[in-house]
């Protein structure tokens, strides 16, 4: 409690008071302005008792400091007045009570009371502030939040009554601009999306329908897409009438994003499986032809099996296999086509092919410039033409053709524009493997001839003979004791020339010139070397320990009589 008073007698005669009805308050008396600010700086009083008139202060003055310290303190004015007017004077300064000296009975039950009704008005105050605090977090986290509220009038134009601060932030607009051009949300949707969006909207109209619920895009003010998810409702009144549309857009661009980004990653993962799975048959499919070449006995055999798996690997695209002929000029003709749209040039001189000119493949893509190789005529669109070659010499072309460019003889179904650069690899590894066939076919016939034309000549046997391997040149075979192998062309040429020169050992270089006849540094002895893998496959017990075709020294080859290899040195002590 604190005392404006500067009277002993009043000051004890109200701490009597109190006593006498159980209060033992503890308290501070001030009697000049400065006193009284001084002791407000403490700000735990409960209650001010201020004497109406000091000699140097009064309630008057007790009041404005109380006033601008801002403290909800009660303060009681106690006068020695007799007049009601005088009480009622003292009331008027502001005061929460009236308290004359010759009446102290009213003196506790009116502290105890504006104590009482302090406390209240404190605690209704903390809760006011509680609750400003609150709802100011409320209203800063629904500001944040990417949901905006819309609300729409029953007339034909749809038009805007208010529309909540998040969509003002989301679209750019102001609620001044929504509710001046009622078109301006219609508008604002995608033009690809409005029909879908204002159709979903009608549904809430229907008799018992629920939220009309729809994604759609706006246009935000800057004009970029802003994905909408929008929840309307039909309010209607106590009564059943309805009043507005309420409609709760929440943007939903990240998710969309995500969304896109996800769907994105997936088709790339679908692609990637495609694309693994068409290359595993495409190997598949190459090592089938590869097989299915090796059992043929002519070239003659050969194409059609080569057409039928290029078919098999390009299936959009038509196209021939030409074969070269030597003369003045060199020709190709045609051995094989297949496809709905196949060339129809039969045959061509080779010179007016640049990817033989050049020895590399062509691709012709659809141009008003005209086709890049001489041989395909007008309208003859997007075409490859790779040719079929080994180290020493060209065998002929395969040839794709992807469109015509002529509108009549071009429905929808046909392929059109060039082939991809997988599919152009593609198709220079089945030319590499066709060709490889053919030039061993080609080589097989030569060495027919040439032994038929030797006959039984000493110096060109039939049959030779190291041990347990049998080579038979009427038959290209060799014999393994009872196992019979059927060597390539360039491997029968390869094992019949070790043989001949059986316990000798040649270099991968000297095989080069003297099996095949390259000229001193221009074969790749990594040819050798995959001749001599491929035999010790066909032919060796455990091609890992050759007992047969052996190594001496590091890089010497030849052909023994079946001994075990020598044992490897014993490692030496540590």
């Amino acid at each position: 409690m604190l005392l404006v008073a500067d009277s002993e007698a009043a000051v004890q005669a109200l701490l009597d008071e109190l006593q006498r009805n159980d209060f033992d308050p503890d308290w501070e008396r001030v009697d000049t302005p400065a006193a009284m600010r001084a002791a407000l700086a403490r700000p735990h009083w409960d209650i001010i008792l201020a004497a109406y008139a000091l000699e140097h202060f009064s309630a008057s003055a007790a009041l404005t400091s109380l006033r601008d310290s801002g403290l909800d303190l009660p303060l009681l004015v106690i006068s020695d007045a007799a007049e009601a007017a005088d009480m009622r004077a003292a009331l008027s300064l502001g005061a929460n009570d009236c308290i004359r000296l010759q009446n102290l009975a009213r003196l506790t039950p009116a502290v105890e009371r504006e104590v009482r009704a302090a406390k209240v008005r404190a605690a209704r105050t903390l809760t006011e502030a509680a609750l400003r605090e609150a709802e100011a977090k409320y209203r800063q986290l629904v500001d944040q939040l990417p949901v905006g509220v819309h609300v729409m009038a029953l007339d034909t134009e749809g038009s805007t009554l208010t529309v909540s601060p998040p969509l003002e932030r989301i679209l750019g607009f102001s609620v001044a601009e929504w509710v001046a051009d009622p078109e301006l949300w219609r508008r604002q949707i995608h033009p690809e999306d409005r029909d879908r969006a204002l159709a979903e909207l009608t549904r809430v109209f229907t008799p018992g329908a629920g939220p009309a619920i729809a994604e759609y895009r706006m246009l935000a003010r800057d004009g970029h897409d802003v994905w909408i998810r929008d929840e309307t409702i039909l309010v209607r009144d106590a009564g059943g009438q309805p009043r507005y549309l309420q409609s709760v857009k929440l943007d939903i661009s990240e998710r969309r994003r995500l969304e896109a980004e996800s769907q994105q990653i997936s088709d790339e993962m679908a692609r990637w499986v495609k694309e693994l799975e068409q290359s595993h048959r495409e190997v598949s499919l190459l090592d089938e032809m590869s097989r299915q070449l090796q059992v043929c006995d002519t070239a003659e055999a050969a194409y059609p099996i080569i057409a039928d798996f290029v078919q098999l690997l390009f299936p959009a695209a038509s196209g021939a296999l030409y074969r070269l002929e030597a003369g003045e000029p060199d020709q190709l003709l045609r051995v094989a086509q297949w496809g709905r749209y196949a060339p129809e040039e039969a045959a061509f001189p080779a010179e007016a092919c640049q990817a033989l000119r050049r020895g590399r493949p062509v691709a012709s893509e659809p141009s008003q410039a005209g086709p890049t190789c001489q041989h395909l005529g007008a309208g003859a669109g997007g075409a490859l033409c790779v040719p079929l070659s080994t180290q020493d010499e060209t065998l002929g072309l395969l040839h794709f053709r992807l469109r015509r460019d002529t509108a009549w003889l071009n429905p929808p179904e046909a392929p059109r524009g060039v082939l991809s650069e997988a599919k152009q690899r593609l198709a220079q590894t089945v030319a590499e493997r066709a060709a490889l066939a053919l030039a061993n076919l080609k080589r097989r016939g030569e060495l027919e001839q040439r032994a038929a034309d030797a006959g039984q000549s000493e110096a060109a046997p039939d049959v030779l003979v190291v041990g347990d391997l049998t080579l038979d040149s009427r038959v290209f075979e060799l014999r393994v004791g009872e196992r019979t192998v059927k060597p390539t062309p360039v491997e029968f040429e390869l094992l019949r020339f070790l043989m001949r020169n059986a316990g000798q050992v040649y270099t991968a270089e000297q095989l080069l010139q003297q099996v095949w006849g390259y000229p001193p540094g221009t074969g790749s002895q990594e040819l050798v070397r995959a001749h001599i893998k491929n035999l010790r496959a066909k032919m060796e017990p455990n091609p890992r320990q050759p007992i047969y075709l052996r190594t001496k020294g590091r890089f010497g080859y030849g052909i023994f009589a079946g001994e075990p290899a020598e044992p490897p040195p014993p490692a030496a002590d540590a």
